[in-house]
């Protein structure tokens, strides 16, 4: 299920900075024993990434972390995994680099996430590897 988060004031304070979109789906690598629960919140940005976007980029990707987490418990506990992805027109090197600093990690609970990056046209279940 892919939900727009930007302008859905009930899923998010209107006066909060928000992700694009979120992400909900179940893997087919799940078993009776292992439920493969996916939840992405994604920022979708065009043209260039520069350095100075990478503050509001976690800002509005921590934002849909949050809804992400209180929905997925309580659709279905916590055994759900949570990734953020930023897709991007195009991103130089050393901004990709900056963006695995812890700053711009997002807190999901029990530990901190990495934001994936994936190029306009690429697949976001490559980020989820």
């Amino acid at each position: 299920m892919l939900t727009r988060v930007d302008g859905c004031d009930a899923l998010a304070p209107p006066n909060r900075k928000r992700c694009d979109f979120l992400l909900f789906f179940e893997s087919g690598k799940s078993t009776r024993r292992r439920s493969l629960r996916w939840a992405v919140p994604i920022e979708l940005k065009s043209g260039t990434v520069k350095a100075r976007d990478l503050e509001l980029i976690h800002e509005q990707i921590q934002r849909g972390a949050d809804v992400a987490r209180k929905l997925m418990s309580a659709a279905c506990g916590d055994g759900a995994n949570l990734r953020p992805v930023l897709g991007y027109g195009s991103m130089p090197r050393h901004v990709s680099l900056l963006l695995t600093r812890s700053e711009y990690r997002v807190d999901i609970g029990s530990r901190n996430e990495l934001i994936r990056g994936v190029a306009c046209g690429g697949r976001v279940g490559d980020a989820l590897k």
